[in-house]
């Protein structure tokens, strides 16, 4: 798209030159009106080696951009890989800790159970 665009300048550029030439030729002698023709042609080209210098440097600048951009997304994707696998790993941990805990409280419980009924055994015996 730069380059449409840089070739439509350069183009309406000329067309100008090509109109302040021709009424400065009603002015001018032919010779003089044909020197400043092949100097506005020289300096179209000019500006239209210099508008395509340009629309690459502005397509390098571009394409760094991106290729940065990509980089620093996929910085951010392995570190959310990183931060998943670290979570899912301490969630594994908490629930084996939650599972012991409540296997200890059922051990607990069934203790005490047990303790309940042997009081009620010797309270009913005494």
């Amino acid at each position: 798209m730069s380059k449409i665009f840089w070739s439509y300048l350069a183009a309406m550029v000329l067309i100008s030159s090509m109109t302040l030439s021709s009424a400065h030729a009603n002015n001018s002698d032919a010779l003089g009106d044909k020197m400043d023709t092949l100097d506005l042609e020289e300096d179209v080209e000019e500006m239209m080696s210099y508008g395509e210098g340009a629309a690459i440097e502005l397509e390098k600048q571009e394409t760094h951009r991106l290729n940065k951009d990509a980089r620093q997304k996929e910085r951010d994707i392995e570190r959310l890989r990183r931060d998943r696998a670290r979570l899912v790993t301490k969630s594994a941990h908490l629930q084996k800790r939650y599972d012991k805990s409540r296997s200890f409280q059922k051990k607990v419980a069934a203790q005490a159970e047990v303790e309940m009924s042997k009081r009620d055994k010797i309270a009913k015996q005494v």
